[in-house]
């Protein structure tokens, strides 16, 4: 089983929230990880009887402030040991585009905190902001954009999405 951290870039005003991208290589506050629920997942993966757990990271990026531990990872693993599941750090070099292969399986669940190209979500929708906004092009949730391509024209600042 597979999972991937996403986080996302957005702009704020008026009580009013607008996307202006999604990131895999997103970074966890050590003070925020504190406030995360991690008894449902757990929860999923004893129900699912996961005895692995993979956690791929990039360094420098994963984590901040830099000058403490991982605070995320560090409960991660606490988890793992209090559910009898094992527990294995995959650290990426930082820049790197893809990640550590893992052979999935049954009892397995690879959580990534990555960038990795050969991932979908992040080589057609991180790596590309066209291609996320193309995606939430009727939603109210992105911020006006305009965009010309050869295969595609994106207006919304009219309110008008024309194809080529």
């Amino acid at each position: 089983m597979k999972a991937t951290i996403i986080g996302s870039d957005f702009l704020q005003k008026d009580g009013s929230v607008k996307f202006l991208e999604i990131n895999t290589n997103t970074t966890i506050y050590n003070e925020g990880a504190d406030l995360l629920e991690y008894d449902t997942l757990f929860n999923m993966l004893n129900v699912n009887n996961i005895t692995e757990f993979h956690y791929i990271w990039t360094e420098n990026d994963a984590y901040s402030p830099l000058n403490q531990a991982h605070r995320f990872a560090q409960i991660l693993k606490t988890k793992c040991e209090e559910n009898n599941i094992s527990y294995t750090d995959h650290i990426v070099p930082m820049n790197s585009v893809t990640v550590p292969f893992i052979e999935d399986a049954n009892n397995k669940f690879i959580l990534r905190q990555s960038f990795d190209t050969t991932a979908l979500v992040d080589e057609t929708y991180c790596a590309d902001k066209f291609e996320f906004f193309n995606l939430m092009k009727d939603s109210q949730y992105i911020p006006k954009t305009h965009y010309t391509s050869d295969t595609l024209n994106l207006n919304t600042l009219d309110g008008k999405i024309r194809q080529r």
